[in-house]
């Protein structure tokens, strides 16, 4: 037997980890209350896809930063990056130095993600971030994520491991 799809509500867009975290949660508090209905076995493991696949991400979402950030830090954030660009307004900088601020909202949205925190993820991430930013400015780009968005904090045992695989990473390349 076939069903056609239908399109329930149109959603277009991209969010940050800690929204997607937070209304995966909500979804899966909703699907344990319809969980108790009598399904057929096709149903059934349709719906057991579903809730491994809502786990996983869940699981990946809680171990990331995510788990740690309000809407309140990612707002403070954004807005710091929009005063960085008034302030180059105000001193009267040249447009090329106001129009840099201006990051476009998937580079935003990689710096609420991943929280670059040294220069190199941070030219990974800004496209032609070399060209668009002098280094004192891609500092001040760290120093914003670094005050307004949190950082998950490594146990020993993790950083062991981090320091494990940088080396082994090193002595692969040698030999």
């Amino acid at each position: 037997f076939c069903r056609k799809m239908q399109v329930l509500e149109v959603q277009n867009g991209t969010v940050p980890f800690f929204e997607l975290a937070a209304h995966m949660k909500k979804r899966q508090k909703k699907w344990k209350k319809q969980a108790s209905k009598n399904r057929s076995k096709e149903q059934k493991a349709s719906l057991g896809n579903r809730n491994w696949v809502s786990k996983a991400v869940s699981r990946y979402l809680d171990s990331s930063a995510a788990a740690l950030e309000t809407s309140e830090s990612g707002h403070a954030f954004l807005k710091a990056l929009e005063n960085k660009r008034l302030e180059a307004e105000e001193m009267g900088l040249g447009i090329d130095d106001v129009d840099s601020w201006i990051l476009m909202p998937m580079e935003k949205l990689q710096l609420l993600d991943s929280r670059p925190s040294t220069m190199a993820e941070l030219l990974l991430m800004i496209e032609k971030c070399h060209e668009r930013f002098s280094e004192d400015q891609m500092y001040e780009i760290l120093g914003l994520i670094e005050e307004h968005l949190p950082v998950p904090y490594l146990d020993e045992e993790e950083i062991e491991d981090v320091g494990e695989e940088a080396v082994g990473g090193v002595e692969a390349e040698k030999s």
